[in-house]
């Protein structure tokens, strides 16, 4: 799969189980092995809960993301650029009530420089 049908797999599964802004507990079901919630706090408040389906998409993103692009891999190593990529997809899911088209979100995703979200030394 191409880095942007992964990304794709990704935002999906989010919408899914934040089909309002805030996680569904019916989506959340603990018989598909996703285990307990797995879940990151955005700047602004919002939790984002990563599925196990998620979490694989997330981990072939971030594979494919860090083996293409020099600038990531020759400053850091994949376990810290999948934690980046990781908060970044929990900032990028939209509020409670504000629709933001996927395909708006996989663009600023793909076609963002990581090199910029790397905090300074």
């Amino acid at each position: 799969m191409t880095l942007q049908e992964k990304l794709k797999e990704l935002i999906e599964e989010m919408d899914r189980v934040h089909p309002e802004g805030v996680v569904d507990p019916k989506a959340w079901d603990l018989t598909e092995g996703n285990g307990l919630p797995d879940s990151v706090t955005a700047e602004n408040g919002y939790e984002r809960f990563f599925t196990k389906k998620a979490r694989a998409a997330l981990r072939d993103f971030v594979g494919i993301r860090y083996e293409s692009d020099r600038a990531v891999s020759s400053v850091m190593d994949v376990k810290q650029f999948g934690q980046l990529v990781r908060q970044c997809i929990t900032v990028v899911c939209p509020p409670v009530g504000v629709y933001v088209p996927l395909s708006w979100r996989i663009v600023a995703i793909v076609h963002s420089d990581p090199s910029t979200m790397i905090p300074p030394r």
